[in-house]
């Protein structure tokens, strides 16, 4: 916190322990949770070393922020839609959707981290500052070979809630190259918030 600026960090999170995920997501939302009243300028979420994992709990997290349950979704070669749905972290109930929001991005934002990115894509009150992502915003499933070795095949893309997908990563409206410059242009932006 600094200012009325809360900040959180949404690292990468790999494997799919039940357990594990649940501990992740509750972490991160009690962390939102616990300075809800005191982030009265907004909220910087950074993303620029979350190289990805497990986009659920990641997704769970930040829930308070994102508002709605279906921030995004997958979209196959065909284009059908299957939009993603994301529960509450239990003992977590704020909602600051309508929060301002600078989320930072940068090439260390892969895979399951621009899954977070995507989900606050087309939100109201929100902006991206850093550099482009990874341009891994896909969707991928493993598939068992003859010989037992596994071949990845990705299926699907992420789309935003207005159904964008970004083949070649996310471009922040606002480019910084480095890390303090980013920090420094989210938190004058926040500033001039109402």
């Amino acid at each position: 916190m600094s200012d009325g600026i809360g900040y959180i960090s949404v690292p990468g999170l790999v494997g799919t322990d039940r357990e594990q995920g649940d501990a992740f997501s509750a972490e991160v939302c009690q962390a939102i949770e616990r300075r809800a009243n005191e982030a009265s300028r907004g909220w910087i979420v950074d993303l620029r070393r979350n190289g990805g994992g497990n986009m659920w709990p990641m997704l769970t997290g930040p829930r308070a922020l994102l508002g709605e349950p279906s921030p995004g979704a997958f979209v196959d070669r065909a284009g059908t839609s299957s939009l993603w749905r994301i529960r509450r972290s239990e003992g977590c109930s704020s909602d600051l959707s309508s929060a301002p929001v600078a989320v930072l991005i940068g090439p260390r934002t892969a895979s399951s981290g621009e899954a977070v990115a995507v989900a606050f894509r087309n939100r109201t009150r929100t902006r991206f500052f850093g550099r482009p992502t990874a341009g891994l915003a896909t969707s991928n499933q493993s598939i068992r070979l003859p010989d037992a070795s596994m071949l990845m095949l990705t299926t699907a893309a992420f789309s935003d809630r207005s159904g964008s997908t970004y083949p070649v990563g996310i471009t922040p409206e606002v480019q910084e190259e480095s890390d303090q410059a980013t920090r420094n242009a989210a938190d004058a932006w926040l500033r001039t918030m109402p």
